[in-house]
Formats: C-alpha cells, sequence, structure tokens
C-alpha cells in the first residue's frame, strides 16, 4: 500500500508542462547561418507559413527552412543581406500541447545580429536525406579562410576546405557506410565560427 501512495504522490508533483521553446544562439554575426531547434509536441506539423521573423516589431523577408530531424523541428535561415540590430523569431498559428492542452500561443526567441561579419555561411543548415548529399560553403571573409569539418567517422568526406574571399565551394557526404537511420550533427569550423 505504501508503494502505491508513494508512485502517486511523485506523479502528483510532478508538473505537466511542456512548454515550447526555440533553442539558438542569442547573437548572430552579418551572414551567418542560423539553424533552430524547436522544442515543443506540436499537434498538427509546423510548417514554414507558421514562421516569421521580425526586425524590431516590423515583419522582414528572410530565406529559411523548416524541416523535422527525429523527434524535434529545426529552423535554417541566411542572415546574407541582414544589418545589425535586434531581431525575432516568432512561430504562430501553430498548435502545440502546453500544460497537457492544445495551444496556439506564439513561441518567440529574440536575437542580435551584430556589426562584425561572419567567416562563412553554409546552405542548407541542415539535410535529411537518404542518400549522399551536399552542402555548399562560402567565404564572406575579405581574405582567404580554412574550414575543418568535423563529422561523424560513416560519414566520408574531406576534412578541410580552403575558401578565397566570395568563393563559394560544394562540399559531398558519402553515406554509403551507413546502415539505417544515422542523425548526426556535422561541425564546420574556423578559429571564430562553428
Amino acid at each position: 500500500m505504501e508503494r502505491s501512495v508513494f508512485a502517486v504522490l511523485i506523479l502528483l508533483a510532478l508538473p505537466i508542462v511542456s512548454a515550447a521553446s526555440i533553442d539558438m544562439k542569442s547573437s548572430y554575426s552579418q551572414g551567418e547561418t542560423i539553424i533552430a531547434k524547436i522544442d515543443a509536441n506540436f499537434f498538427n506539423p509546423l510548417k514554414e507559413e507558421n514562421v516569421f521573423f521580425y526586425r524590431g516589431h516590423v515583419s522582414i523577408p528572410m530565406d529559411y527552412d523548416v524541416g523535422k530531424v527525429g523527434d524535434y523541428y529545426y529552423i535554417k535561415a541566411s542572415l546574407i543581406g541582414k544589418t545589425s540590430g535586434n531581431y525575432s523569431i516568432k512561430i504562430e498559428n501553430a498548435f502545440y500541447y502546453k500544460e497537457g492542452r492544445v495551444t496556439d500561443e506564439d513561441i518567440i526567441k529574440n536575437f542580435s545580429i551584430t556589426s562584425s561579419i561572419a567567416d562563412f555561411s553554409i546552405d542548407p543548415g541542415f539535410v535529411i536525406s537518404i542518400g549522399n548529399f551536399s552542402i555548399k560553403a562560402r567565404n564572406l571573409q575579405d581574405s582567404s579562410i580554412t574550414i575543418n569539418i568535423e563529422k561523424p567517422s560513416e560519414l566520408s568526406s574531406i576534412n578541410s576546405l580552403n575558401l578565397y574571399s566570395g568563393q563559394i565551394k560544394e562540399i559531398d557526404f558519402d553515406t554509403s557506410r551507413i546502415n539505417g537511420d544515422f542523425p548526426s550533427v556535422i561541425k564546420l569550423k574556423t578559429s571564430s565560427l562553428t
């Protein structure tokens, strides 16, 4: 009897909170690529029409994509051509579970763009692929840069990439050594940007 009472008390003590959030950096350099992870239990799939970007309180156009990997949605957005200032990303009219009920409250995350220029940008920021894939890296600096690539050993690719100012190169990834689902993180790095 004591065990069942104890179990019920623990269940009652746990909050039924499933707060939605956008996980991303709070500050970006100009030209950088935003990769934001959305942590929410959506009632209906999240769509691009639900995502908006604002500078201050004014809606602005943005080049972005939405995709689902595993249990999470991701938003990739390019900050090329965006000036320094205060911005926000807002998910509107998307139904999700909060405290055990379905709601469509806006999910908002503020961020800023600094006056510095990012070393490089990437496109796309995430990939959902059944086979081999590639991404493009673009040097945004006035001088050459080297981008180091960290990846799981199951993915075959180059380990680094040299880019002249303004140069865009494609990085190919071979998935032939992967069996089954393989959610993975690939990091592209310079001395000042990951």
